[in-house]
């Protein structure tokens, strides 16, 4: 992507321009609270993407092993 793109993606992202779009746009993360809004079906097809995306940085690896604490059959991209 160039800078151009990710400085945008940024601007969008800022706490202060997702404020502005209104409070529907602002979710109080909890942890573990993706029991409630995701099936295990789909928090396990959105680990194994996430994963399949960064397991390819080795700093990143952690990251990894704690996404897997709840799905444990993508420990399999992890081998």
């Amino acid at each position: 992507a160039s800078q151009a793109k990710i400085n945008n993606a940024i601007d969008f992202a800022s706490f202060e321009n997702i404020q502005a779009r209104g409070n529907a746009a602002l979710r109080k993360g909890v942890v573990g609270d993706h029991r409630v809004y995701l099936t295990p079906e789909h928090w396990e097809a959105m680990v194994r993407k996430t994963l399949l995306n960064l397991i390819q940085y080795p700093q990143l690896r952690s990251v990894c092993h704690r996404l897997v604490q709840d799905t444990p059959n993508a420990l399999r991209i992890l081998s």
